[in-house]
């Protein structure tokens, strides 16, 4: 819970530093726990989707968060134009054959947060 709290903080933080109004939408915060032989590869896919980020309607950005405490937790902070958009993107991207594959990668299922930047 207190990862989860940092990596809202930061998120916030860069996000206000890097835009000069309020920034609206959804802040999408994505807890995920890699296997541990299987963390280098979990990573490098995480970054392949940031990568891809501006390439998703409705994606604004894509920031990787990793446990100092347990580099098996990863937190994905993303910032959306809607819940809509980034479900719409989610079910597209879990469709792919290369998301089956990635997600033998991961100890357990990703859980979502959604929580709307007023």
């Amino acid at each position: 819970m207190a990862f989860m709290r940092l990596a809202l903080a930061c998120m916030l933080l860069l996000m206000a530093t890097a835009c000069a109004h309020t920034p609206k939408g959804v802040l999408v915060l994505v807890d995920a726990h890699v296997k541990p032989t299987k963390r280098d590869a979990a990573i490098a896919g995480f970054r392949r989707s940031q990568a891809r980020c501006a390439d998703w309607p409705g994606c604004r950005r894509f920031e990787i968060g990793i446990s100092d405490s347990d580099p098996n937790h990863v937190m994905l902070v993303e910032h959306w134009d809607s819940v809509a958009l980034h479900k719409a993107e989610h079910a597209r991207i879990t469709a792919q054959e290369s998301f089956r594959a990635f997600r033998a990668l991961l100890e357990r299922d990703l859980v979502f947060r959604y929580l709307t930047l007023r």
